[in-house]
This record gives structure tokens, sequence and C-alpha cells, in this order.
């Protein structure tokens, strides 16, 4: 029925534009016409027949109309009908008989519909569910049912647009056509007597208007039939869904049904395998024949004397070609059909596996597959269609050039067959559309029921989808490649290259074990710092330098593990090592700087714990010495790390370096006068009397020199430095000891003296500068008043 209405709104579109062709109709009329597409001519009936009856005599009359039209079509025109009149006038009753076909082929729809419509009603009045479980197959059969009611309704939808908007263009002619017969109405009118050719013109315009009024009344008719359709079509949509949400509710997917799906479908597949075979000995034979239809051509066109006309062996060729060609064609589509007989059968596995219970990630990753499988799916329904219409126009042209006339037996056969193999091309390209429909509207199938489990996940399965997407986002940042490294192995004495990717979870699985490592690396160096002290009773920079070896060797131990756990190859640090030459040779240079002289002290030993050196005018005692910097540790308690680079690279003063004996002086000025021997006596005695001083070497005093302002001596005395003992703690008890003997004895200690000399051979002139003037009486004279009197020379003057 809907092919017909399809037919029928092509018709009336066409009978619509040749009006338009030969109408005068304006621009303006056509817009104003277009203004309102939904408002009914005056002439539109605007209701349809209530009765059967009422029906069957509108039918009977349009039918009648309709033969009186088509007799009235084969009058001959009046001589006064000039050639373009008589054409129009041919053209207006063709549209008029097309309109009251239309009319006629609606009132049959009408019937038929509501027959329709009135079964719809008793099938949803009756039915009053499922008297016992349905089998799953019920299912399909109503979303096949609801998918074909709504096909039905879209199509009728658009034809609806169709029919308005051919009433909006028929008003505008019909408008058009009435202007014209009042002015024809006009000039006979104005006219004493009417002429033949006026009447003619009358008849035409007539004919005109009744041409367009018919044409708008069926446009109506046809409008107004398929909005009670659409009505109809609604409900028992509507009735549809009921029934398929019970019958989703009762039904469920039983290992049976999923049995006799797979049995169908491997039944689809067996006749597709079976026609696949018949297809390929079929093509082998019109290979053989398009070899010899070529061979024949080849020949015929070297031969100066050909067994048969050329054109017909070209004609022959072209055949046995399309004929070929769409065998080819066949044998490739019914492999793709068996591929897609695969895909439908694990569409129909996962439609049982959607029936049972997975968690809301598990769904949705198998939505997210078959809605990618769809687009997959678009580019050859593009490739049929296109393939489709090519065929079925060039079979078209086939067929008109196969019935020229002027063709030879030969090339009407050809003709005929190119024209056969064309259709047979084209009913291929139309199959396979129509298994790409199906795939798509079962995959669409499983994807809505997807939707549907979705619906129904509870919040404990949401919960699990973020923990599931939590997860799953983490596998990915883990798994994700760093890097790509080349490992090699021996097989059968032959070197083999494997490929070992480095991942963000090996990194991080290698970097635990290592600072595990290295945290039993640093547990191992105090241990073994102990041991050595406590058992061994070694001294503590051996004890240190032991434990440091210690700890670098377990480093180096849980550096080979972490490498050996994750199976990440040593040549993985040939890449490190290119891409970070650049940051290594100018960035950490200092660092691997002080890191090799860390090294070098500690095995070379020329620095140790312990020692009392001298390093950038900072002296003080070596409290540690590290893999990067070294602790100096002051006489006033303040801590130093100094790099380890800076030992090597500076003089370095190691006042422990083969022994502890450190040599001190004490430099004394006595005042002139003094007993020069008893001061060295008294100063040896003192330095000799205290228990840090050693005795061997003995001290020694020296009378340096005779200064300015004392007699200068110096003490020179040895002692072993050691951390309970400070050189300048000894200095300071030697000075209070040498200042109490020299009290006792009587020496006076020197201090800066200054001697001044006068030359008296003349006397001294005293003078006073600046001296302040006396106060003196201020005398003033009549005659030179306004005048200060001027001191006397002189005066102030000593």
């Amino acid at each position: 029925m809907n092919s017909g209405i399809r037919i029928g709104s092509c018709l009336l579109l066409a009978a619509c534009l040749c009006s338009k062709l030969v109408g005068e109709t304006s621009a303006q009329d056509l817009r104003a016409g277009a203004g309102n597409p939904l408002t009914p001519p005056a002439v539109a009936s605007s209701q349809l027949p209530s009765s059967l009856e009422e029906i069957e005599a509108r039918l009977v009359k349009a039918e009648t109309q309709l033969r009186t039209v088509r007799a009235a079509q084969g009058d001959p025109p009046t001589a006064e009908a000039t050639a373009d009149e008589r054409s129009e006038r041919d053209r207006l009753y063709m549209q008029w008989a097309i309109a009251l076909d239309s009319q006629a082929r609606s009132f049959r729809r009408l019937k038929e519909r509501r027959r329709l419509n009135e079964e719809h009603v008793s099938e949803a009045q009756n039915w009053h569910g499922f008297s016992e479980t349905p089998p799953y197959s019920v299912v399909d059969r109503l979303l096949n049912d609801i998918e074909e009611q709504q096909l039905k309704l879209d199509s009728d939808q658009i034809v609806l647009s169709i029919s308005t908007g051919g009433i909006s263009r028929g008003s505008a002619l019909l408008e058009d056509a009435r202007r014209s017969l009042r002015l024809v109405q006009d000039e006979i009118d104005a006219l004493s007597q009417a002429d033949p050719r006026h009447a003619w013109l009358l008849r035409l315009a007539q004919t005109r208007v009744q041409a367009h009024e018919a044409t708008i009344q069926a446009s109506d008719l046809e409008r107004l039939v398929i909005l009670e359709a659409l009505t109809g079509q609604r409900d028992y949509l509507a009735f549809l869904s009921r029934k398929l949400a019970l019958a989703r509710g009762q039904t469920h997917f039983t290992q049976a049904d999923f049995e006799a799906g797979q049995v169908r479908i491997r039944a689809l597949k067996d006749q597709a395998q079976q026609e696949l075979h018949a297809a390929i000995l079929a093509d082998a034979d019109l290979v053989r024949a398009f070899a010899v239809a070529r061979e024949n051509l080849q020949q015929a066109q070297t031969n100066s004397t050909p067994t048969a006309p050329l054109r017909d062996l070209r004609t022959a060729f072209a055949a046995a070609k399309a004929r070929s060609e769409t065998s080819q064609f066949k044998v490739e589509l019914l492999r793709n059909l068996l591929l897609l007989g695969d895909y439908a059968q694990t569409l129909w596995q996962d439609r049982f596996w959607a029936a049972q219970d997975h968690s809301l990630s598990e769904l949705r990753n198998k939505r997210a597959f078959y809605h990618e499988s769809l687009g997959t799916l678009d580019p050859w329904k593009d490739f049929f269609s296109q393939n489709l219409s090519a065929a079925a126009a060039e079979a078209l042209r086939q067929g008109v050039a196969a019935g020229d006339a002027n063709l030879s037996a030969v090339e009407h056969d050809s003709a005929t067959q190119i024209q056969a193999a064309l259709e047979e091309r084209a009913m291929l390209y139309q199959r396979g559309l129509a298994s790409l429909a199906l795939i798509e509207n079962a995959n669409r199938r499983l994807i809505s029921e997807i939707i549907e489990k979705e619906s129904r996940v509870s919040f404990a399965g949401r919960l699990r989808l973020v923990a599931d997407t939590t997860i799953s986002v983490t596998k990915s940042i883990w798994n994700s490649e760093l890097y790509v490294a080349e490992d090699s192995i021996l097989s059968d004495g032959r070197k083999i290259s494997i490929a070992r990717s480095i991942t963000v979870g090996k990194v991080i699985i290698a970097l635990i074990i290592l600072v595990a490592g290295l945290v039993v690396a640093r547990l191992g160096y105090e241990m073994a710092k102990r041991s050595t002290l406590g058992w061994l009773k070694f001294e503590e920079r051996t004890a240190t330098l032991f434990g440091q070896t210690m700890g670098t060797v377990l480093a180096l131990i849980a550096l080979f593990v972490a490498m050996a756990a994750v199976r990440i190859p040593w040549t993985v640090f040939a890449f490190v090592g290119g891409a970070l030459a650049i940051g290594v040779g100018f960035g950490a240079q200092t660092l691997i700087n002080n890191f090799i002289s860390g090294l070098i002290l500690l095995f070379e030993r020329s620095i140790r714990v312990g020692d009392i050196v001298e390093v950038d005018e900072q002296r003080g005692k070596i409290a540690r010495i590290g893999i990067r910097n070294s602790l100096l540790q002051r006489g006033d308690g303040i801590e130093i790390l100094v790099p380890n680079s800076r030992f090597l690279e500076k003089y370095v003063v190691n006042w422990t370096l083969s022994n502890t004996l450190v040599r001190y002086s004490i430099t004394v000025g006595v005042a002139y006068g003094s007993p020069t021997r008893k001061v060295a006596e008294l100063m040896a005695q003192v330095a000799a009397g205290h228990q840090a001083v050693l005795l061997h070497p003995a001290p020694t005093v020296l009378f340096e020199e005779f200064g300015d302002n004392a007699l200068q001596f110096t003490l020179n005395f040895w002692m072993h430095l050691s951390e309970n003992v400070d050189g300048g703690t000894v200095r300071s008890e030697l000075r209070h000891g040498l200042n109490a003997a020299f009290e006792q004895a009587g020496i006076v200690l020197a201090f800066p003296q200054r001697d001044v000399h006068l030359d008296v051979t003349q006397p001294l002139e005293i003078k006073v500068l600046n001296p302040t003037p006396a106060v003196a009486p201020v005398t003033r004279d009549h005659g030179s008043a306004g005048q200060d009197a001027q001191p006397p020379p002189g005066a102030g003057a000593l």
C-alpha cells in the first residue's frame, strides 16, 4: 500500500509540475501560495466519508469522471486553437485524469485502511496477555512487527509532507487559473457577439481551472487518508510496544532459544556455502568463455580477413566480460555473506551473553564494541547503494540499446546478455544491502538490550564500575611503554635479538626494590660499623670505611636484583646514557665529580674520618666522608659540608695524615733589661710541666730578636692531637703559667712604649691662636652716629 501511495504522490507532483510549465503564475503568487501549506483550498473536501456506502459512492463518482475526462481527451481540438494551446489542453486533460485516478485510489486505500484499523482494534481488545510463558522468539517477532510499523509510519510521514506541499503549490496555480478565466469572461462580456476563438479560450481556461481543482482535491484527499492511517498506525504501534514490554518481562533467553538460533544461522550459512560452491563452478566456465571471446577478438584484430565481423566479436567480448565480472562479484559477495554469517553467529552469542548477569563495565565495553561495529557497516552500505544505482542505470541503458532495430542478431543477443548480467549484478547489490540491513538491525537490537540491561544495574554494580574504571586506568598507566630495549640471547650458538618493553610498572617495581635495597644497605653500613668497633676493636676511621664498603656492595646487589626482577636488560643504560649524555655532561658533571672524588677519598685514605684538616681557610675535624660531600666540624661546633672535589682540587692541610704530632708556638715579649737566660729557663719549665706537652721531643725556647718595645722569645712544643685535647686550650693554659712564673720572678712583660725628645737649644716661642676678644666700652660720637668704635690695633694680643 505504501508503494501505491508513493506512486500516486509522484504522479500528482508530476501533474502539478506540468501545469506549472503551461501556466503563467508569477513568483509573488507562488510565494503567497507557499506561505500557508497546511491550509486546504476552498475546493478541498476537508473531510472523509464516514461510512462504507459513502466511500463506494465517492469512488464510483471519481471513476465516472475519470472515464468522461479520458473520453473528452480524445476529442480533436477546434481549428481556432494554436499549437501551444493544443499541447496545453492535452497536458491539462492528462493532469485531470491523473488527479481523478489518484482520488479513486485514495478511496480504495481508505477502505483498506479502515478494515486494517478495525482488525488492529479488535486484536488489541481481544488480547489479554500471554496464556503461558512465551518463547524468546516472540520478542524478536514483536520487534520485527514494531520496526515494520515504524517504517510504514515514517513513509506515510514523508508522503504527508509531499501531499501538503502539493496542496500549497496547486493552490497558487489554481488562483492563477481562476484569474485567467475571469479575464477571458470579461473579454467575452465586452464583445457584442462571441466568436469561436474566444469560445475556445473560455473552454481552455475552464479546463485549466477544473484540472487544478481536481489536483488539489486529490492531494487533500490523500492527506486526509494518510492522517487517518497515521492515527491507526500509532495506536497499533503503542499496542505492540505494550505487548513487547510484557513479553520481555515474562520471557527468558534460555539455552534452548540460543541453540535454536544457532541452528537457523548455521542453516543459512550452509545454504550460502552451497550457493558459493555452485557460483565458483559457474565462474570457472564464464572465465573460460571470456578468455575465448578475448582470444577471438585479438585474432580478428590481427588478421586481415577475420572469420566473423569485428563488430559482432566486440559485442560478444563485451557480453562475456559483463557475465564474467558479474560472476566474480557474485563469488566475492557470497564469501562476504559467509563472513556476515559468522558475525551474525557472534551477535547471537552476545545476545545470549547479554541475557545473563554481568557487571556494568562489561556491559558498557560490549556496547562500545558494537557501536564501533555499526560504524564499520556504513562504508559498505554506501558502496552497495552507489553500485546498485550505477548497475540499474546501466541495465536500463542496455535495455534501451537492445531494442534498437538496427542491431544484428549477435549484437542484439549480446546486448540482452549484458542487460541480464547488469540486472543480476543489481540484484546482488540489493542482496548485499539487505544482508547489511539485517546485520545492522540485529546489531542495534543487541545494543538496545544491553542498554536496557544497564538500566537495571544496582547501585553496588555502579560502584563496581567506578572501581573497575579506576583499575583499568591504573593498568593502562602501569603498562604504558616508556622505552623498548633490545636484548640478546644465545640459541644454538646464534645471537638472537629480543625486544623488551620498559613500562611504568617495571620502573616503579625496580625503584621499590632499589629503595628497599638502599635501606638494607644503610642498615648494613650501621651494623658493619658497630660490629667492627665493638667486636674487632677497629679504629673508628677503619670501621667507617668497612661499613661504607659493605653498604656500597649491598646497594649494587639491590640494583642487580631490581633489574633482574622486572627483566630490564642492561642495554637500557645505553639509551639512558645517550639520552642523558648532554645533561650529565653539563648539568650533572659536578655531582659525578663529587661522587668520584668521594670514592677516591674512601679508598685512597688521604683524608679519613677524625683527621684535622684545613681547607678553604676552614679548619676542623672530619666527622663523616659521604658519597657527595664530607662533614667538617670546626672547633666552635659549626658543621660545614665540603664537596669531596674540594679536597682533591685545593691545597689541603691534614694535621693528622701520618701521625698526630703537632708543634705549636707561643711568642712572648719581655721588657728590656730582663735576664734572657732566666726567661728562657722559666718558659721551658712551664711548658715541660704541662701534661699535654710532650717531653720527647722536648720543648725549645728561642730568643728571636730585639724588638721595638720588647725582647722577643718563642716557645715551641709538641703535643698529640686527639678528640680530648685542644691545641688552643693548651696554649691558653701555658700562657697563664708563663704569666704567673714571670710575676713570681719579677720579670716584666713588655708593652708598647713611645719616647718624646725636645730640642732646647733655642727659646720656645709660645703663641695663642684664635684668642677670645675682650669686651670694650662702646663710645658714640654725635657726629658719627650709626658707626661702631673699632678696637685699637693689637687689642687682645699677648
